[in-house]
């Protein structure tokens, strides 16, 4: 079993496979490290104020993570999978390997809104997406992926709109920002495979 390690000056805690994330990562302040999947099924992890969520090989799914000065450290590789964030995430850089980002006619939206929304934390964020040809559903009226203020992705990716009957569409959004860029990669619409007359 994983022993718990707790560390007199920086809290630390190795949270254990046999009990529930929420059970466990209760003290604001602390280190929690995750070895071994979690699943939420359904529910929320409310993480308390000023902590950290070190990945060591676990993942966290099928859920919502809500941060309070929340900073995540983790390799390149995927820890959050059908995960929504949200709350305020102090990372000043997020990964797109961290998330499930899906290859083919799969809607990535939910995706792309959870790393929008880990950067988007008042503070400057880079946000790397990487390369791959992935599609996002649309939407009108700035209801594309929303680029937070203060944010630079860094694009190596083709973002493509899944087909839509809608005149007009918004793949990327950036409405009401300040010191935001999208850089790199290519955007593509619903070209050949419109659904509508217009």
């Amino acid at each position: 079993s994983v022993e718990s390690l707790y560390g007199a000056e920086v809290g630390t805690l190795v949270v254990r496979k046999t009990k529930s994330l929420s059970s466990q990562i209760k003290k604001p302040g602390g280190r929690y490290v995750i070895k071994h999947d979690f699943d939420l099924n359904g529910g929320e992890l409310r993480v308390p104020d000023a902590c950290t969520l070190v990945f060591k090989g676990g993942r966290i799914t099928n859920g919502i993570v809500t941060g309070q000065n929340t900073v995540v450290e983790a390799a390149k590789k995927t820890i959050f999978i059908d995960v929504h964030i949200k709350g305020c995430f102090m990372n000043d850089k997020v990964y797109s390997q961290w998330f499930d980002l899906k290859e083919g006619d799969h809607d990535n939206r939910p995706t792309f809104d959870a790393m929008m929304a880990m950067a988007d934390n008042g503070s400057y964020c880079d946000v790397f997406i990487q390369k791959g040809n992935y599609f996002t559903s649309v939407g009108t009226h700035a209801k594309g992926i929303s680029i937070p203020s203060r944010t630079y992705v860094h694009n190596a990716a083709c973002i493509m709109a899944l087909p839509t009957d809608l005149a007009k569409y918004d793949i990327i959004s950036m409405s009401n920002v300040s010191e935001a860029t999208f850089d790199g990669g290519r955007i593509i619409g619903d070209v050949g495979r419109h659904k509508g007359d217009t």
